[in-house]
């Protein structure tokens, strides 16, 4: 039973990871990643993150086309043409880091996220124009090439343009979609999705599912401001975790 008792909390790991993805609009990497590499999955940090892009590729893509008739492709793919070069050439310079100073680097960036989120995001109010997509595109691309955590640059845009919180929801979920969509085809050609990656998605994607039901029959009752306080509380104390180890 021991031998099994990892995958079983990647599992519930990748659920809790699909509550929060599908709930708070992001968050699946965020979430998921620090637990991947406390629990010790995958043969290298290349392979946990490219399990984390795959599986929130597909939560991504289920939920976009549950909500297809909110998506806005042309507030969508100026932030994606600028992502997907930029990841591009993250995930490059990923490949060449060794494995210790990629966890300090996520550890600090955990870290910061934290900070960012619980003291100075409602402070901070975005004009949109092309300088801020330019560099909402850039920041996300290099924290997606790096950590499989594009999410936070992205969400703090679409709160700024999109009318409601359904089509917030579309139009995040969409362009993590086509960038995990990229970053997947990317690393496979880089021989990174292995047999041993694949066969951790097949295992992890069914607590992925459970965690979207539940995060889709929660998405209109629980209370988000409490919710994405314990998710930036979770991102320090990962943070730690992975600098002490």
């Amino acid at each position: 039973m021991e031998e099994y008792l990892p995958f079983i909390l990647m599992a519930i790991s990748a659920c809790g990871a699909g509550i929060v993805q599908r709930t708070t609009g992001f968050g699946f990497g965020i979430f998921l990643i620090p637990l991947l590499t406390l629990i010790g999955i995958g043969e290298c940090y290349a392979e946990t993150i490219s399990l984390s892009t795959m599986l929130a590729a597909t939560l991504s893509l289920i939920t976009v086309i549950k909500l297809r008739e909110y998506v806005a492709l042309k507030r969508v793919l100026p932030l994606l043409f600028i992502f997907m070069p930029i990841s591009y050439l993250a995930g490059e310079y990923m490949l060449s880091m060794k494995t210790n100073t990629l966890k300090v680097v996520l550890g600090l960036t955990l870290i910061a996220l934290s900070i960012y989120f619980t003291f100075f995001q409602k402070n901070i109010k975005l004009t949109i124009n092309k300088w801020v997509t330019l560099a909402c595109g850039t920041v996300s691309g290099i924290m997606g090439g790096m950590f499989s955590m594009q999410g936070p640059p992205l969400v703090l845009y679409y709160l700024a343009t999109e009318p409601s919180k359904t089509h917030y929801m579309a139009q995040c979920q969409t362009i993590f979609f086509l960038g995990n969509l990229f970053m997947t085809c990317h690393r496979a050609t880089e021989g990174i999705i292995t047999s041993n990656v694949l066969k951790l998605y097949l295992i992890a994607i069914v607590g992925t599912l459970i965690g979207l039901r539940i995060g889709e029959k929660i998405f209109d009752r629980i209370d988000t401001t409490l919710l994405r306080k314990i998710v930036y509380a979770f991102l320090a104390v990962s943070g730690v975790i992975i600098l002490a180890k």
